[in-house]
């Protein structure tokens, strides 16, 4: 039977949301390769790093205890037991950490995708994804072993399965999103919250009340960690992490402020903020489009509410930037929903919509790549990991590790954790005399843009001149000599 040429376009033209989809995913992990072979570094050299070789060594376990606590400090164990197995299973190394957070990057922009076809459309799904692909913050974590993405994951799987009433899935993940870190408790209550206002029912409040407590559970079942780690370390969460929980109104509006600006405004988000604020307006203006917003009104709540909730929560606790990642998928969706909604006047709109935010995305990708602060919450992370690097090597080649050596946190590591990967071990053992020197009396101070030390304030290194300096884009690193006194 002859097949005519339109049943065969007709499945490709379809499809092509798809394709176009899975293309850039592939083009995607291209361009992290070369992050891949990194050293650890910030958190994932001091904390997550030897945390999940540790674990990795010891054997993977979801229980309290099974490490030291000062290696998870206290959170729940799902992201350290994920990442130790890959290790098991694929090899023990930085790069082999970063290769299973690249994994979960890719999954979690396929389920990102998956969930804007399935809860809004394609469209909508194509420009949100690729949004958020090509904004700085995801492209740095994705390479980085720290569970952020790891529970973003989570989130989007958790959010869908409660927006499609499939209730026990939403159950499963949502346990793993608290499981992964306490922030995922967030998620838990803007559900719960989400049903007692939209309660598909109808029920009275009472009713609304004991329905919403059924979205809770997943808190009160991942609470089994929490309660064993009170009988074994005698803490509910962490004491440190507790000293950091600031409630005072000041705190609070500074870091809801500083929050707001950099999920709206902050590494070319401006643009697609503004652009998507117009096109509300227009939106609400245009009497026959409203419906658009209406139809999804239940779905733009719960996302809503959701980002108002993380925002209280990141405003109460210490806040890292990285904490935020969480919240820029569905940020996205929201203005992609608008965007997408307007070039419902003219069909032709939508791509060069795309084209439009998207360029803007990728060239704000690259200009905070080339200009941001190395932190890793960016791309210019790997200036400053190429440049301690450099510093190791430097101070191993010209045989300087019986000195008395003053550094920062992060060199420090460097040095002392072949864990974090810039150093060997057999080297590692040879630096036996970091930062345990009394005031003036080191003979080697190492300084970076990173961390300014006020020990090195003695030191008055703005009157000295360094025997090494390195440098790459934003991130510099310096060795001087001192002479004791």
């Amino acid at each position: 039977m002859a097949i005519s040429n339109d049943s065969i376009i007709q499945p490709l033209k379809m499809n092509s949301f798809h394709w176009i989809m899975v293309l850039a995913i592939i083009l995607f992990t291209i361009f992290k390769v070369p992050y891949l072979n990194l050293p650890f570094y910030w958190d994932e050299a001091w904390v997550y790093g030897p945390a999940v070789r540790t674990m990795e060594q010891s054997g993977p376990c979801l229980l309290p205890g099974c490490i030291s606590q000062w290696l998870h400090t206290g959170h729940p164990l799902l992201f350290y037991f994920s990442a130790s197995l890959w290790m098991k299973l694929f090899g023990a190394s930085c790069y082999s950490g970063h290769v299973f957070s690249l994994f979960v990057s890719i999954l979690t922009l396929g389920s990102f995708y998956y969930m804007g076809c399935k809860l809004l459309n394609k469209k909508v799904a194509l420009l949100s994804s690729l949004l958020l692909m090509t904004t700085p913050i995801f492209a740095a974590q994705s390479g980085i072993m720290v569970p952020e993405i790891f529970l973003t994951f989570f989130t989007i799987w958790s959010i869908y399965f409660y927006s499609k009433k499939k209730f026990f899935l939403y159950f499963l993940t949502a346990i793993c999103a608290v499981y992964v870190k306490e922030s995922g408790l967030v998620l838990v209550c803007a559900v719960a919250l989400h049903s007692i206002l939209l309660n598909p029912y109808k029920l009275q409040l009472k009713g609304r009340v004991l329905y919403s407590l059924a979205f809770f559970s997943p808190f009160f079942i991942s609470s089994i960690f929490y309660i064993l780690q009170y009988f074994i370390s005698g803490y509910f969460f962490f004491p440190r992490h507790l000293n950091w929980v600031d409630f005072s109104m000041e705190s609070i509006f500074n870091k809801f402020n500083g929050e707001l600006h950099f999920v709206a405004l902050a590494q070319g988000r401006n643009i697609i903020s503004f652009i998507s604020l117009f096109s509300l307006l227009i939106l609400l203006f245009l009497k026959q489009k409203r419906k658009l917003l209406i139809e999804k009104k239940e779905l733009m709540t719960l996302f809503l509410i959701f980002l108002f909730g993380f925002f209280l929560f990141c405003s109460l606790n210490f806040l890292s930037t990285r904490y935020m990642l969480s919240m820029i998928p569905f940020y996205f969706l929201i203005c992609s929903f608008i965007v997408v909604a307007i070039t419902t006047l003219k069909k032709w709109m939508y791509l060069p919509i795309v084209i439009l935010l998207l360029s803007i995305n990728i060239f704000s990708l690259y200009d905070n790549t080339q200009k941001a602060f190395p932190q890793d919450y960016s791309l210019a992370y790997k200036d400053m990991v190429d440049v301690h690097q450099e510093a190791v090597n430097y101070l191993i080649e010209n045989k300087l590790h019986n000195k008395k050596i003053i550094t920062h946190g992060l060199v420090n590591t460097a040095l002392i954790d072949p864990y974090a990967g810039y150093i060997s071990e057999e080297n590692s053992k040879k630096f036996t005399s970091i930062n345990k020197v009394p005031p003036l009396k080191a003979e080697i101070i190492i300084t970076s843009i990173m961390e300014q030390d006020e020990k090195f304030k003695a030191y008055k290194l703005e009157n000295l001149s360094p025997i090494k300096e390195f440098k790459k884009g934003n991130g510099w690193c310096k060795i001087y000599v001192w002479e004791p006194q």
